[in-house]
């Protein structure tokens, strides 16, 4: 019997696992008590989470007592702390002694009636796997069994290396054919011939998942492709398509969600009326920012997991020079030479709109190297919209 949503679960979700005398399984793990502060119960913690993460994720559920035959007995739970001081514990010890570094790890406490508490630790499956225990100094690397966790061997490390490495390939020759189809004006919808700029959202299961979840859903969604305001949006054969309304047969932008989670987004940098002499440098940090936060949403609303790989195209840019620094088109200095520009791809670990500061702050971090290409490519040493200290520092 799997559990909800792991904000949704109650005590009485756990009692009834108690009840049915669930046993564990290769998704499921009791523990009486939470790991201690000594070096052996951290390394049993880190073993327990790599284990899940390796292979196909699931709970970890503190406060419940289990016999030798790992049938749970009762639901004791464990003294009442403060939720934010626990999290903070188990992250610092999660992010210290593992790599690497596994995302969207959820922990989250359940009050019981008895004034104690019950923790739950959701470990997603990984698709950055295998993971390691690094902490001091350790280099193991665990999976899981319906009888429980176990160390790999060096052929299951190899293979799963292996299998990691495939996956990453074809994201990358996935990614290299659209790009070729979108420069070639083989896009998902006839484009004007305007300088494009095109984002890739690339889900790590998007490459072992054939449908994703509540797609319909996504119909009851205003979804703008990039610098633009109005759409026009259908179901095709690839999965759901928002685009600009045409104008004399062609459009400005579009954005392609496809059934496995992979989000295209393609719009023109440019419309009728503009000077095209330089790249307009800010706008397009701002379009890059804008998607990434609303496109991600989609992907929440799909429950499709983090972490995503990002990758950003320029295309047919050649002779586009640079603005001044007020963000004017007047071009200066030598021209971008490359009619195609690869901006450096990164990892997407957060979906949704970021509305934390901490949150956007870690993620403009994220993004300084892609931005400090795009000035780069017009010849300026670094983007300008990060102070000296190397934190956001523009109005978006």
């Amino acid at each position: 019997m799997p559990l909800p949503n792991i904000d949704e679960i109650t005590e009485a979700d756990l009692q009834n696992l108690v009840n049915n005398a669930v046993l564990e399984l290769k998704t499921l793990d009791y523990k009486r008590i939470l790991p201690g502060n000594s070096d052996g119960e951290k390394k049993e913690f880190l073993a327990d989470i790599v284990s899940f993460a390796n292979s196909m994720g699931g709970d970890i559920i503190y406060g419940i007592s289990e016999n030798s035959n790992h049938v749970p007995t009762s639901l004791d739970g464990i003294e009442a702390m403060d939720e934010d001081g626990l999290k903070l514990r188990l992250d610092s010890i999660i992010r210290d002694g593992i790599q690497p570094r596994i995302p969207n790890i959820q922990i989250r406490t359940i009050p019981l009636r008895t004034g104690r508490i019950a923790v739950i630790i959701r470990i997603p499956k990984s698709w950055l796997n295998p993971h390691m225990v690094s902490f001091q100094h350790s280099s193991r690397f665990y999976s899981r069994a319906s009888n429980g966790k176990y160390q790999m061997d060096i052929g299951e490390i190899r293979s799963a290396f292996s299998l990691s490495e495939s996956r990453i390939q074809r994201i990358k020759e996935f990614v290299q054919s659209r790009i070729s189809d979108i420069y070639s004006d083989n896009a998902q919808i006839q484009l004007t011939n305007f300088p494009k700029m095109s984002i890739h959202i690339i889900p790590f299961s998007s490459m072992d998942t054939q449908i994703v979840e509540n797609f319909d859903r996504l119909d009851k969604i205003l979804i703008f492709p990039m610098f633009t305001g109005n759409i026009n949006r259908t179901f095709n054969t690839d999965g759901y398509l928002s685009y600009s309304p045409e104008s004399d047969g062609v459009s400005k932008g579009y954005v392609q969600i496809y059934r496995n989670g992979v989000i295209e987004a393609v719009s023109s940098i440019f419309y009728e009326g503009c000077i095209q002499t330089s790249l307009p440098i800010y706008l397009i940090e701002n379009g890059i920012i804008t998607a990434l936060k609303n496109y991600s949403i989609l992907l929440k609303v799909l429950s499709v997991n983090p972490p995503a790989f990002v990758f950003i195209t320029l295309m047919k840019v050649q002779g586009l020079g640079c603005p001044d620094l007020e963000g004017h088109f007047r071009s200066e200095g030598i021209p971008i030479q490359k009619d195609i520009i690869f901006l450096p791809n990164f990892e997407l670990t957060i979906f949704g709109s970021m509305e934390e500061a901490a949150d956007f702050e870690q993620f403009t971090i994220t993004l300084k190297p892609t931005f400090d290409a795009l000035f780069n490519s017009v010849g300026l040493p670094r983007s300008q919209s990060y102070n000296g200290q190397g934190k956001w520092d523009r109005p978006i």
